[in-house]
């Protein structure tokens, strides 16, 4: 036999045994499922005044990391505009969500994330860490710096303060959006890998 419900917008279908009891209320709630409250979450702060606090912020971002490269006002030839692009422009978009200590405690964060950017595909298809063992590192090294990150933010972020839950941006988890999910696994005793 199997048993079918419609939960939110998913179809969830499981078999159901002649001997096992059928419990309707173990389906699991809308806002226990880490998916569902995730695109809530992004819904809600990637949009409207979120949204363009987030995009202001960014373009703060942007403009002292384009000045930081002290390009002046003589035309020059640039090898690769896609480095600055990756240097820059993401250095920015990462303040902006996620605040400065991310960048600050891992300092090769933008090198290992676009080198596993550009091997992705290799991680996909699953080949061995001896094939390519620098990926496989920087991939870890992502890893245990968010981790690291986490671990800082929740030693010095204000749990008491009313007031930062009203805010759209803090220093130790950056945009609304990104503090908003941090706090899910907690609320929701997901693993924090999974976020």
């Amino acid at each position: 036999m199997i048993s079918i419900a419609l939960s939110g917008s998913v179809l969830v279908m499981r078999s159901i045994l002649p001997t096992q009891k059928r419990y309707y209320t173990d389906f699991y709630l809308l806002d226990n499922r880490f998916h569902h409250n995730n695109h809530k979450i992004h819904s809600t702060y990637m949009s409207g005044s979120s949204l363009a606090d987030l995009g202001a912020r960014f373009l703060a971002n942007a403009d002292i990391e384009l000045k930081s490269l002290d390009i002046g006002e003589e035309w020059t030839n640039i090898e690769d505009f896609n480095v600055i692009v990756q240097k820059t422009l993401f250095r920015a978009s990462v303040t902006a969500i996620f605040g400065p200590h991310l960048l600050r405690l891992n300092p090769r964060f933008v090198e290992d994330y676009w080198l596993w950017d550009q091997s992705i595909a290799s991680l996909f298809k699953g080949y061995p860490r001896w094939l390519i063992p620098k990926v496989y590192e920087a991939r870890e090294r992502l890893i245990e710096g968010i981790e690291k990150w986490h671990r800082h933010g929740e030693e010095h972020f204000d749990w008491e303060d009313e007031e930062v839950a009203k805010t759209e941006w803090e220093e130790y988890f950056g945009s609304k959006l990104y503090a908003t999910v941090t706090l899910l696994p907690q609320n929701k005793n997901i693993d924090t890998q999974l976020v």
